[in-house]
């Protein structure tokens, strides 16, 4: 707390600023189970409220004791919680993680709100085409979806609708014609490109109202080309990260199903967590046997990353997986009896007991392959995706790769390939915080794996790995974006694994009961039954069947695999060439 020049002085000898640090120590000497702060560093300077953020985040990590912390401070809330509750006039507005709060906002207050610059709002008006609900502006048009357009004329009647767009989702460039293109204004102010820091700020022209300064704000891009001071620019919207303020508030229950997901999809969604989730717990026990030769990297705690991005594909679409790739393959498809077997080493496995954890591919299912190497799989999705653009299947190719993986070189390579060739392609980034044993607060050197998208010239999205939904809601909205010809995404789900980087990892890098808590207050499973019982979309019957019936396959096909028949010696030089 930096008080220890302080502690000679008397409580009227202090400053107000020095004053809110003493009374913080001495609440933590006291070992409360909850802390209440009341905007503790309102009165401190700039510097050491910055430096104060950081130390209270730390200590609250440390001492792992809840804290409520009130603030006006949006970079304070942002920043520093694990959840956070907008209030308005005593009224709670939303509650949810950072994430959820910025990205999906559940009114046009906390879209307001929240966000520096804030939120542009558009005056928009509907209009029925032969594709369906569109929204029109003077500058753009946009086409809704079936469920996005049931949500805007719920009330029976169209109504004008307001879009907001996030400014740190524009690009800047010049225009030809004077107008200010998608946004629908004028932009004659003055531009400047900042290269110490690749920013531009946009001021604007002098009798501009208040509303005009928020729309032309700061975009956290660099110019494609150098403006001139008095040249016209044009504002274009790059990201899909799009808010429709309708005729009115959409409740969370509606949130949560979005995505137009019917009863029988979101009984797909949990059977497949659910069917990875038994797979590896069982996994889990029968390696400790000594029957499974090899490796097994285990997917338990992920399964709502890989469930809600692959529910989006067909059998057109291609996925290139990790060594942790037991959860993408049930996931897209794979028959998890063959897999079975192929971990077991036997001959009725996928690849015929040659691969075994690490290396089982489905190519049937569009299913390239887990790999052992470490990015491996980012060039291979390139490949599926160029060939996806020349043949015009309309397909797209999905990359998984860990927060180690990230680091490699490969996956810089294919996030540049991808974005310079306009390739459909999506690289999730599953990042459970360890890259092996290695935090990925040490590895990587920003705070979001996403925010490299931007140096690729392609959208960077970070969701809640946990949260089914939020997941399918934005890969949903990359693999659109790459069918339809928009180019690459990528997606950073962050998530946490339930059992160590390999089976036999003593994890001696994690704090105590740190999976025990984790299974106690983020397991997705947990998480989807709470959303979809508590809307009223499913019944704990329902989903306590799908338990049964999941823990009943996977001990099926346990028992074949058991007693399947090895490789033999004539297996030994096959699918080592094409033909022979």
């Amino acid at each position: 707390m930096e008080i220890d020049p302080l502690l000679h002085r008397k409580p009227v000898e202090l400053s107000g600023g020095q004053k809110q640090r003493t009374a913080i120590g001495r609440a933590i000497v006291r070992e409360p189970k909850v802390f209440l702060f009341d905007e503790p560093i309102a009165h401190l300077d700039a510097k050491l409220r910055s430096h104060m953020r950081g130390e209270l985040k730390h200590l609250q990590r440390d001492l792992e004791t809840t804290t409520v912390y009130v603030t006006h401070d949006q970079l304070e809330g942002m920043s520093m919680a694990d959840r956070i509750a907008v209030m308005h006039e005593g009224v709670l507005q939303q509650l949810g993680t950072p994430e959820e709060i910025y990205n999906q906002p559940t009114n046009e207050f906390v879209a307001g709100f929240v966000g520096e610059p804030p939120m542009n709002f558009l005056d928009c008006s509907l209009e029925r085409t032969n594709v369906g609900l569109t929204v029109v502006h003077s500058g753009f048009r946009l086409a809704l979806s079936e469920h996005q357009a049931s949500l805007l004329t719920a009330g029976g009647a169209e109504a004008d609708v307001r879009i907001g767009i996030r400014p740190d989702n524009l690009a800047i460039e010049p225009g030809a014609d004077g107008a200010l293109g998608r946004a629908g204004r004028d932009l004659r102010g003055r531009a400047a490109r900042r290269r110490h820091d690749r920013r531009c700020h946009h001021r604007r022209p002098p009798g501009d109202g208040e509303d005009q300064d928020r729309a032309h704000g700061r975009a956290r891009r660099s110019l494609p080309h150098r403006l001139r001071c008095g040249q016209v620019a044009r504002l274009r919207h790059k990201h899909r990260r799009r808010l429709l303020v309708g005729p009115s508030a959409t409740t969370q229950a509606e949130r949560s199903t979005r995505m137009q997901l019917s009863k029988d999809d979101l009984l797909t969604a949990y059977r497949t967590m659910r069917r990875i989730r038994e797979f590896e717990e069982r996994l889990h026990i029968e390696f400790a046997t000594g029957d499974i030769p090899g490796f097994v990297h285990l997917y338990a705690g992920e399964e709502a990353s890989g469930v809600g991005v692959c529910m989006h594909l067909d059998d057109r679409d291609r996925i290139a997986s990790t060594h942790r790739g037991h959860g993408h393959c049930i996931a897209k498809g794979c028959d998890m009896d063959g897999m079975m077997a192929e971990i077991y080493g036997r001959r009725d496995g996928l690849c015929g007991g040659k691969g075994g954890s690490m290396h089982i591919a489905d190519l049937d299912k569009g299913m390239m392959g887990a790999n052992g190497i470490v990015g491996g799989g980012p060039p291979l999705i390139c490949g599926a995706g160029l060939a996806a653009k020349q043949l015009r299947t309309g397909g797209v190719a999905i990359a998984f790769v860990g927060d180690g993986g990230f680091n490699q070189g490969t996956t810089f390579e294919s996030l540049n390939l991808a974005s310079v060739w306009n390739l459909p392609c999506v690289f999730v980034v599953e990042n459970n915080g360890y890259a092996e044993s290695t935090g990925s607060k040490w590895s990587i050197a920003c705070d979001d794996a996403a925010d490299r998208a931007s140096g690729f010239n392609m959208p960077g999205v970070v969701v809640d790995g946990h949260d089914f939904f939020a997941v399918h809601e934005v890969a949903g909205e990359a693999i659109k974006r790459a069918r339809e010809g928009g180019g690459p995404s990528l997606l950073e789900c962050k998530l946490n694994r339930y059992y160590g980087h390999f089976e036999g990892d003593a994890q001696t890098y994690r704090a105590p009961d740190e999976v025990k808590k984790l299974r106690e207050t983020r397991d997705c499973l947990a998480m989807f039954r709470e959303k979809v019982t508590g809307a009223g979309l499913l019944d704990d019957a329902a989903l306590d069947a799908i338990d049964s019936e999941s823990e009943a396959q996977v001990d099926g096909a346990v028992a074949k695999a058991k007693v399947a028949p090895p490789p033999n010696a004539a297996d030994l030089l096959t699918d080592v060439y094409v033909s022979y």
